[in-house]
């Protein structure tokens, strides 16, 4: 899970919410008893992810954009897939949320 960290904390919450829906939607499930771990990523701004979005791409990892369609947000968060540690690594450079990421 992406979000965006120059959206306030209410809406950081509501939109990688939205995003995670958005995914498990088009996922089959194999197993509805096995629960994937969640894990937030604070990005900066719209850009940078973008550059992430990008960067999913780039490796075939398997993703949902959400597209915030009210407050001309727009762009606010991605879920992924239930990735596997091969998968992950491309994602290793990012940092987890935090809720003050200048700290």
């Amino acid at each position: 899970m992406f979000v965006r960290q120059d959206i306030t904390l209410a809406q950081q919450i509501v939109q990688s919410n939205h995003a995670t829906f958005e995914v498990a939607r088009k996922l089959d499930p194999q197993n509805p008893d096995d629960i994937p771990s969640c894990i937030v990523i604070g990005v900066p701004d719209k850009a940078a992810l973008s550059h992430v979005a990008e960067r999913l791409r780039r490796y075939g990892i398997g993703h949902q954009e959400f597209h915030e369609p009210d407050f001309d947000m727009g762009f606010s968060a991605i879920a992924t897939v239930p990735l596997d540690l091969k998968q992950r690594r491309p994602l290793s450079n990012y940092n987890l949320w935090k809720e003050n990421p200048n700290d």
